[in-house]
């Protein structure tokens, strides 16, 4: 499917779940959160330890329903989700805050 498509079935989303399993987050989770929709990840311990507060809904195989189920019947709740996971993607996932961070961890 091309881009563009991708993106605009994406953004018609209420609630996104991208991966359960040990991937953690990636582009397309991001995408997600930049586009205000809620997400939901399976994040391992070490990396939710190493990631601090984000506004991932985190999820793993026996837990998804219950915790989705309150996103599905709160709207109030995702527009909560939503502005957390969009002031995120742009105070910590910007490409100039990235960048700075590869290249402090690059000089070091």
């Amino acid at each position: 499917m091309p881009y563009p498509e991708a993106i605009r079935l994406k953004a018609g989303c209420d609630i996104f779940i991208d991966q359960i399993g040990e991937l953690g987050y990636g582009v397309n989770s991001l995408e997600s959160l930049a586009l205000g929709i809620p997400t939901a990840v399976e994040l391992l311990p070490d990396f939710e330890d190493f990631l601090g507060s984000h506004p991932f809904i985190t999820i793993d195989a026996e837990n998804i329903e219950k915790k989705i189920l309150p996103f599905i019947q709160s709207a109030e709740l995702r527009n909560k989700q939503a502005v957390q996971g969009i002031k995120w993607v742009q105070n910590i996932h910007n490409a100039a805050t990235v960048s700075q961070k590869i290249l402090h961890t690059l000089k070091n």
